[in-house]
């Protein structure tokens, strides 16, 4: 299985002052850069609207970025330093084209300090209506769950989570790389909604060294979608860090 760039790149993302719009021929979407931890919502697969928001990112307080621009694949926003733990940060959410019908979402965190001492962390959400929820290790072994009896302990980032649609012929897959590990955790909200929240980095950075982070999402027909879930792990693993990042 292979990702690359969408068709028609340049008309990808609809640029304005404060939002971009998503457009591929399978996947729709919106981002409101004042508020990137809602990450992309206004969600509209194959033409059915879809309840919920994924790849959002929470670092410091929210606010209106510093600078924001659309580069091919990509939808840049960065972010000042605010609040106790003083880094500069920006997000690329990128999207590419997977095999069969397969739309992935990349979102590539970027920060840097000017303290002689940080531990910058932050955080990662998505929420969707799903009435299953699967956990699929690179192995292939594959388990459903319920966020309800999941309990409040995060677990270890080593998992791919996959929730199905309770209204359309979708699935999401959504990971962290193996080399950005952190913890994640399941709940279901009060109007039925399933949320996977990680909580990454955390660890010294030095003043003047940039740090990335990378996580991933897909949408892909319901048919299959485990084993595509593995192969999208899998390979998502073997990639290198972005060069512009």
């Amino acid at each position: 299985m292979t990702n690359s760039p969408l068709a028609g790149a340049a008309d990808l993302w609809r640029f304005e002052p404060s939002r971009a719009n998503l457009c591929t021929s399978h996947l729709g979407g919106e981002v409101t850069l004042s508020n990137p931890s809602a990450g992309i919502g206004g969600l509209v697969w194959n033409d059915d609207p879809l309840d919920g928001y994924v790849l959002g990112v929470s670092a410091g307080e929210p606010g209106s970025p510093q600078d924001a621009f659309v580069r091919g694949a990509d939808l840049v926003a960065v972010y000042a330093a605010t609040g106790p733990q003083s880094f500069h940060w920006q997000v690329y959410w990128r999207a590419f084209a997977g095999e069969k019908d397969v739309v992935v979402l990349d979102a590539i965190l970027s920060f840097q300090t000017a303290l002689l001492e940080s531990f910058p962390r932050v955080s990662t959400q998505s929420q969707l209506s799903a009435n299953e929820v699967w956990i699929v290790r690179p192995n292939g072994e594959s388990k459903r769950t319920d966020p309800q009896q999941f309990g409040e302990e995060p677990k270890e980032d080593r998992d791919c989570v996959v929730l199905r649609s309770s209204t359309g012929n979708w699935s999401y897959a959504e990971m962290t790389h193996p080399l950005d590990q952190g913890t994640w955790q399941l709940a279901r909200s009060k109007d039925g909604k399933t949320l996977i929240r990680r909580n990454l980095g955390g660890s010294f950075l030095e003043k003047g060294v940039i740090r990335r982070l990378r996580f991933r999402g897909a949408f892909l027909p319901r048919e299959n979608d485990l084993e595509r879930a593995v192969g999208l792990f899998k390979l998502f693993a073997t990639e290198s860090p972005p060069l512009t990042a």
